[in-house]
């Protein structure tokens, strides 16, 4: 299993996919679900995008990789208990 993000176009087409590269061990997401690989450029309205997901944040390197690939958005969908 995977925890993936889908991005579409706005006529419904894929236009990247991307699973969380760093699982959350506090929450037990390495013995559930596998890690993906490098996240995507893509482009939205001629805009070069990239996404990572939740924790995968807190790695800047996966940031820097999809900036240095041209990336001047990012898109981090995210999930924190509500005590942080």
């Amino acid at each position: 299993m995977f925890n993936t993000c889908y991005v579409f176009d706005r006529a419904g087409k894929e236009l990247a996919r991307y699973s969380k590269a760093h699982r959350f061990r506090p929450m037990g997401e390495h013995e559930c679900i596998e890690p993906g690989g490098r996240p995507p450029v893509f482009e939205i309205d001629g805009m070069k995008c990239g996404v990572m997901i939740c924790y995968d944040l807190r790695f800047p390197e996966l940031a820097r990789g999809l900036a240095l690939d041209g990336a001047h958005v990012l898109f981090v969908p995210a999930q924190w208990p509500r005590p942080r």
